[in-house]
């Protein structure tokens, strides 16, 4: 959904014990072999979401803010985040609404910031309704 979530899975990863030592608060916690969705398919991996903006989908300004913001002041935590899973990635979100193309900017600041921490990037977009 629009917003930002910080990713973290990994086929070893102890999702438990994560949680339970870190102060980064999850929104969604997956483990290996739970059911995923309602097609019956398994997680193949454990894993988590953290929310690092809950700006809507049609600010990414706002959602990168939120993000450099998030990584500045916790730089520590998502580094420990690495001893635990090897997937970890910043995931925005944005709404298509209708228009012919769509073009986001991602400033240096933020991929200096996210890959300096081995951090992938991705941009989700989300097909909406014109308002």
């Amino acid at each position: 959904m629009p917003g930002c979530v910080l990713r973290a899975a990994g086929a070893d990863f102890d999702v438990d014990k994560f949680v339970g030592v870190s102060t980064l608060s999850s929104c969604e916690v997956y483990r290996k072999g739970e059911p995923k969705g309602r097609r019956g398919k398994l997680h193949e991996k454990s894993g988590l979401n953290i929310i690092v903006s809950e700006a809507d989908g049609d600010d990414l300004q706002q959602q990168i803010e939120d993000a450099v913001k998030f990584l500045e002041e916790n730089m520590a935590e998502v580094e420990f985040l690495f001893r635990f899973a090897e997937d970890v990635s910043l995931d925005f979100g944005v709404w298509q609404r209708g228009e012919f193309g769509h073009y986001c900017y991602f400033p240096p600041t933020l991929l200096r910031l996210a890959g300096g921490l081995g951090l992938g990037v991705e941009l989700s977009v989300y097909v909406g309704e014109d308002s």
